[in-house]
């Protein structure tokens, strides 16, 4: 029997991959939740139709001013 090669030795050294694997893809540290927000949200594109949607609700649109939203009358 060869000493290198046997149970304990071999799990030990999947361990250790799967280890190293996990390390690697848990990169990412977020101060707060708009960073993870805005993270995912790079990834990620919306659905055609929503895109779409949304640009044309939006196109007619002008925001108000942020004191008028702060007070409610925008």
């Amino acid at each position: 029997m060869n000493p290198k090669h046997n149970k304990l030795t071999h799990k030990t050294g999947v361990e250790s991959v799967s280890q190293q694997k996990s390390e690697t893809s848990a990169g990412h540290d977020f101060e707060t939740p708009e960073e993870l927000l805005r993270f995912d949200a790079s990834g990620q594109k919306p659905p055609v139709a929503v895109a779409h949607r949304l640009a044309e609700s939006m196109a007619g649109e002008k925001p108000s001013p942020w004191w008028k939203r702060l007070f409610g009358r925008g």
